[in-house]
């Protein structure tokens, strides 16, 4: 009787670890399938509320990389900004706090094969991001942020690129930071090109009301 249960239970166990197994692999499958990042070259999804995904051949994020991460990268002027709330956490306690915040907006700039959106995030002092209000997953990526052109009834998140070679890679710049303070923070976002009739659209970033600029094209 012992042994019967005994073999019954090392049955289950067996079973459970086979299951657990084929999850593991579909799922890892997945994300090797759709890597999750930001920016790309693509037409902007026909749905208004749809995450773009988009296949990059890289040489936006490699252009973007040159402009703005190279020794004296340029000084961008503010086409809006907005004062809200920076959602932040004490590394003394790990207690989440609203601490007061600026949102600049910097270029809204199109090319026939993507939108480059640059903003900058500001706080009063040395402030911890909380990671929960600025990404849907567990990936860094910036995916909260929504870009809306309304003249086209066209609503726009952080996309997903494929990089060289199918190769998972992340946008230029396009990761939630990890502290922001007085200097500020300054991010990009590569987004599928907008239509010809876009001449402003509005960026949302959580803590803040959408803030209006004006496009510029290539």
């Amino acid at each position: 009787m012992i042994a019967k249960d005994v073999r019954r239970i090392a049955l289950v166990v067996l079973v459970g670890a086979l299951v657990v197994a084929v999850a593991g692999f579909l799922y890892w499958q997945g994300r090797s399938r759709t890597p999750d990042g930001n920016g790309g070259e693509a037409t902007p999804s026909a749905s208004p509320s749809a995450s773009s995904t988009v296949e990059a051949s890289g040489s936006t994020v490699a252009e973007a990389t040159q402009k703005y991460l190279g020794a004296d990268p340029p000084t961008s002027d503010v086409l809006a900004t907005e004062s809200g709330v920076i959602y932040a956490y004490s590394k003394d306690d790990y207690q989440s706090y609203e601490a007061p915040g600026t949102l600049e907006v910097l270029a809204v700039d199109v090319s026939e094969q993507s939108t480059h959106v640059r903003f900058r995030m500001k706080a009063e002092s040395q402030t911890p991001v909380r990671i929960d209000n600025y990404i849907e997953t567990s990936n860094p990526g910036f995916h909260t942020v929504r870009l809306i052109a309304e003249q086209a009834d066209l609503s726009m998140t952080g996309a997903t690129w494929l990089g060289e070679n199918d190769a998972w890679s992340d946008c230029t710049c396009g990761r939630r930071p990890s502290e922001v303070g007085p200097d500020g923070v300054e991010i990009s976002l590569l987004l599928p090109a907008l239509p010809e009739t876009v001449t402003e659209v509005q960026l949302q970033v959580p803590g803040f009301t959408a803030l209006t600029a004006p496009v510029s094209r290539a």
